[in-house]
């Protein structure tokens, strides 16, 4: 599966009993680098009680949510595009910008003109 910023892809994920893997959503945040790793922050039904940005049908561009959902900017991952099971939808590039906004606030960096240490 090719990922791209902005999809929203279905990801298996590790249940609590390790038997058998939970399909969780994910907002895909990065292009997979040369090794097919992407950065994704977690979807959720579940509406978090801080840093949590609704996705509203005006935030897709493309596909369907089948319930109310969230993006959790505090819950980032690493994961692979070999484990990608399906990509459901795509959000605008405004709303991926807010997503990426608030993760860059909760990490301590406003704004994306900050300069790297070097």
């Amino acid at each position: 599966m090719n990922c791209k910023p902005g999809d929203l892809v279905l990801i298996p994920f590790p249940s609590a009993d390790l038997q058998s893997p939970k399909r969780r959503r994910v907002l895909v945040l990065t292009a997979p680098n040369q090794h097919g790793d992407f950065i994704a922050l977690a979807v959720t039904s579940v509406q978090p009680p801080e840093h949590g940005l609704e996705i509203g049908k005006d935030a897709l561009t493309s596909g369907a949510l089948p319930c109310q959902s969230w993006v959790r900017q505090d819950k980032i991952f690493t994961l692979s595009e070999d484990d990608s099971v399906r990509a459901f939808g795509r959000v605008t590039p405004d709303f991926l910008r807010n997503a990426l906004a608030g993760l860059r606030e909760l990490v301590g960096q406003e704004n994306s003109s900050t300069q790297r240490p070097g």
